[in-house]
């Protein structure tokens, strides 16, 4: 009688078997490959116009006396170029065939892109979180913050370890589910505060005056970015679905496209939120 582990395995074995049977099958239906790489190559094109035009306006504010490379801008300078190299390489990766390493690259840009994120948001939205959460409550999303920053790295770096399938299996499913739990409750940490400041009057009470517009809109891009957020991974575990399945290729490509679809939505969300934010401080 088989055990409980070697049924785990086998269903493991059996859902990869199920994913490469989906991208084997979008491969040969050329109509849909090419379809789904045009609308990837619009991706590229607004994501790659987002950072052209994040930098050439924190350039010209620069030269009206704003700090240019601070750490929030860096890390939504680089949270860009992460997803930006993630849609890329999504595009070659469907546009020719399958690669090991395309794969690989995929998985650490859109690793990096997801943490980039979840620290920006941290320290762009910090004033707005304290006006309405305890410090006990901050101290705590901090700690989870950079658990998942750790637990987010580790599954991918096992990924391209020299190991057995089972050994692999073993540490890689854990990992990447603890992962993602761990960044589902920051961002529903972010959302539920975001959506107290917007429609409660307790942070606008303890927040200054002076800066309140600049909260508001801080606020207002945050709500929108985490809920972008949540939804992207609401469609991660509809794609689970349907790998499960294994038979709907073009429901698939449907979520791929509408996951990476939220992706960029949500970051070009913070850059006019950052472009909001400069055009407030410099009017004042």
């Amino acid at each position: 009688m088989p055990s409980a582990h070697n049924d785990f395995n086998h269903e493991i074995e059996a859902r990869e078997s199920r994913s490469k049977g989906l991208d084997q099958v979008l491969y040969n239906n050329l109509e849909l490959r090419a379809s789904a790489t045009t609308y990837l190559i619009l991706l590229c094109f607004i994501s790659i116009i987002t950072i052209i035009g994040l930098l050439l306006f924190l350039a010209q504010s620069s030269a009206d006396g704003a700090p240019l490379f601070t750490t929030k801008n860096n890390l939504l300078l680089l949270s860009l170029l992460a997803q930006c190299t993630y849609v890329i390489t999504q595009t070659v990766h469907v546009r020719n065939a399958k690669s090991d390493a395309l794969e690989i690259a995929m998985s650490f840009s859109l690793t990096f892109a997801h943490v980039l994120y979840t620290w920006y948001q941290w320290l762009r939205s910090y004033d707005v979180f304290y006006t309405v959460s305890s410090a006990r409550a901050l101290f705590t999303i901090q700690l989870v913050i950079v658990a998942k920053t750790v637990f987010s790295f580790v599954p991918t770096i096992i990924e391209v370890m020299p190991w057995d399938t089972e050994t692999t299996d073993k540490y890689y499913y854990p990992l990447r589910g603890l992962a993602y739990s761990l960044t589902m409750t920051i961002d529903a940490f972010f959302t539920y505060t975001f959506i107290q400041y917007v429609f409660s009057k307790t942070g606008k009470e303890r927040s200054d005056k002076d800066v309140l517009p600049l909260f508001r809109v801080v606020a207002r891009g945050g709500l929108i970015a985490s809920a972008l957020f949540l939804l992207g991974l609401l469609i991660y575990l509809g794609m689970a679905a349907v790998i499960v399945q294994g038979t709907n290729v073009k429901a698939y490509v449907a979520l791929l496209l509408a996951q990476d679809t939220i992706c960029v939505a949500m970051l070009v969300t913070l850059v006019v939120q950052k472009v909001q934010l400069l055009r407030l401080r410099k009017a004042r």
